[in-house]
């Protein structure tokens, strides 16, 4: 990767010598976050955090493209209380790497983004760290100070009625991270080897697009050798005002890591004779009520195969489901190692999913969003999600105050969980 750097710092030199070919740009952010939880366990945390990005590119009217993004995130949360510290905005994924506590997490900079490509109205090629954005790896802006990337290389290709494209990625840096990680050691961290028989791996994708009409078809496959296969299917149809919407995801152990698991290699204490089998369904319709109003509907089932592991696994920061909320969205499943035996509600085996979603934007400043989601295993005891954002731009400087509860957190009857942000981004 040093050497994927040194390429592109050498072509930005090369074309610097023109004094019109930078282009600048970026933004700041800060984050306030609190989380108060009651029932089996009691906590009321803070964090406060600010960040931002640094984009040198060449001009987009160039199809020979260069890119370098330097990325910087800070804790601001008072040291005389780290007993209420969340940790949660600048360094977790460090933290679980390391073993070193949230609150000891260290401030860091990172060139997150560095890439040189081509690009026309056809074709997009890139070499270096770059952010993508697939339904099981993304790179998830927005949702923290920093945005998560991939270091590898991407080759697509488009026109008005389809597309086909591949990646080969070797590593990972999370959102809340300083640090590119191999791609297949951040999803098992130290088990890693014990699971797949290698300490290091890569991922391959394939993707294809189709549109007619009215319909449009993806589907991507995701193949890591010696651990996991997945493909991603989704359809959409739009009739009038209304879009449905159909999506498949299925999972399924490979090579070493499936031999191992179906030989009795436990994932959590338990055993999985018969591999990672993971089969999710996923509808949706929405409608748009007026031009500035719209709501929508999905539903997921997650099937449950015996003596199979069969949790939806998501430890690139994808959030596929239609059913996924603001707190559906993994981020500690997502962190270094996490990959097996840690899952959010949406995604456990045997859950039905449900959301309902309502959006209204009053003009090009204000809007706001407000969802209903439930997730029941099993049909037993479900959890109950309410989110409620609101948004305010003006210019370059926009402002987000988001709310969240859940009641029965984790399916667990009595369990109450609340997280409130303040997000302020100025963009410049």
């Amino acid at each position: 990767m040093r050497k994927l750097l040194f390429t592109a710092a050498l072509s930005l030199l090369a074309f610097g010598q023109e004094e019109s070919f930078w282009h600048f740009s970026g933004e700041w952010k800060s984050y306030n976050l609190n989380n108060i939880k009651t029932g089996s366990v009691t906590a009321d945390t803070w964090d406060l955090a600010t960040g931002g990005q640094l984009i040198a590119q060449s001009p987009k009217t160039s199809p020979w493209q260069v890119k370098v993004n330097l990325m910087t995130a800070n804790a601001l949360f008072p040291s005389s209380d780290m007993s209420h510290y969340d940790g949660s905005l600048v360094a977790r994924d460090d933290a679980a790497r390391t073993g070193v506590a949230t609150d000891k997490a260290t401030n860091f900079g990172v060139a997150g983004e560095a890439y040189v490509g081509y690009r026309d109205s056809t074709w997009d090629v890139r070499l270096g760290r770059q952010k993508i954005a697939t339904p099981l790896a993304h790179h998830k802006e927005g949702a923290r100070l920093l945005p998560s990337t991939f270091s590898g290389a991407t080759l697509a290709y488009k026109n008005e009625a389809w597309g086909v494209g591949t990646s080969y990625l070797d590593s990972f840096k999370q959102r809340t991270s300083s640090q590119f990680i191999n791609i297949l050691e951040h999803a098992l961290g130290t088990q890693t080897a014990h699971y797949t028989g290698q300490t290091q791996g890569d991922m391959y994708i394939v993707d294809a697009h189709l549109s007619y009409e009215n319909i449009a078809l993806k589907a991507y496959q995701y193949f890591m050798p010696n651990f996991i296969s997945m493909l991603y299917a989704q359809g959409d149809m739009r009739l009038g005002d209304a879009l449905l919407q159909a999506q498949v995801l299925h999972e399924n152990s490979v090579g070493v890591f499936d031999t191992n698991l179906r030989n009795g290699t436990t994932i959590g204490g338990k055993s999985y004779t018969k591999g990672v089998d993971v089969l999710t369904l996923a509808g949706k319709a929405t409608y748009a009520i007026t031009p500035h109003t719209k709501a929508s509907l999905a539903a997921s089932a997650n099937f449950a195969f015996a003596d199979a592991y069969s949790n939806v696994m998501a430890f690139y920061d994808g959030t596929p489901l239609f059913t996924d909320t603001l707190t559906g969205n993994v981020l500690f499943s997502s962190n270094y190692g996490k990959a097996l035996g840690t899952t959010d509600s949406s995604y456990k085996a045997g859950t039905l999913g449900a959301n309902a979603t309502l959006s209204h934007r009053w003009d090009e400043h204000l809007s706001m969003q407000l969802v209903y989601a439930q997730y029941r295993q099993n049909f037993s005891i479900a959890q109950h999600d309410i989110n409620a954002v609101i948004d305010y731009t003006l210019g370059a400087w926009s402002v987000a105050a988001k709310a969240i509860w859940v009641v029965d957190n984790g399916q667990v009857a009595g369990d109450f969980f609340a997280q409130y942000r303040l997000i302020s981004v100025y963009h410049f």
